[in-house]
């Protein structure tokens, strides 16, 4: 994402994440609210790129498993059993 000019927006938080904020910027971790939200959606938008390329991984084993699914059985056993040990964390 390319830095261009910042845009002033307003958003809506609760108290708690309002002291969070404050409390941060108290201890000088941040210099600014904008700073944390910043901080914030960088991480969002790591954590959704993530979760597509995971989501992309479980599409093509779904599509290799349509093609030859006698080929693809023990990986898709080892799949759901990756999926069930991950729920239960």
């Amino acid at each position: 994402m390319a830095d261009s000019p910042a845009e002033k927006i307003s958003i809506t938080i609760t108290p708690s994440m309002k002291r969070v904020l404050e409390a941060r910027m108290a201890s000088g971790e941040f210099a600014s609210a904008s700073e944390i939200m910043r901080e914030a959606f960088r991480l969002w938008l790591r954590q959704q790129e993530k979760h597509e390329q995971r989501l992309a991984a479980i599409r093509l084993s779904v599509q290799q498993f349509n093609e030859n699914p006698a080929e693809m059985a023990g990986t898709l056993k080892d799949l759901l059993k990756t999926i069930k040990t991950r729920k239960k964390r």
